[in-house]
């Protein structure tokens, strides 16, 4: 799994492309990564680019862990959008019951989009 990320600044948004297999435990070290190093690059909007990756092998445990280990992150990116694309219907699934299961704990927005210009242009809008 490869996780490419472009900043940008002048929009206060962050967007990751994933491609290749998810790998939960990947993602984690990456939003860990984030939360330690990269403090300057929190409290943006983010695009989750998964349309060229396969979540078919994500499970409801999977979603949860990701959860649990993004708590921090999560809560310095409150009041800010997070878009998430996906390709398939099945992907879908996965990335709404990510969605459903973060609202309780999650002070941001969550939308969850199968054409990526759209994600972006409800990033972009105020």
């Amino acid at each position: 799994m490869v996780i490419n990320t472009k900043i940008d600044n002048k929009n206060n948004v962050r967007i990751n492309t994933v491609s290749g297999l998810f790998d939960i435990h990947e993602i984690i070290k990456y939003i860990e990564s984030l939360n330690q190093l990269n403090k300057s690059k929190l409290g943006m909007n983010v695009c989750w680019d998964l349309s060229k990756s396969d979540v078919s092998k994500v499970k409801a445990t999977d979603v949860k862990q990701l959860i649990y280990n993004s708590k921090d992150i999560i809560s310095k990116d409150k009041n800010k959008k997070s878009a998430i694309v996906v390709k398939e219907d099945a992907d879908y699934g996965i990335a709404r019951m990510f969605q459903l299961m973060l609202e309780d704990d999650n002070p941001s927005e969550v939308n969850i989009y199968k054409d990526k210009e759209e994600a972006m242009n409800w990033i972009y809008e105020q």
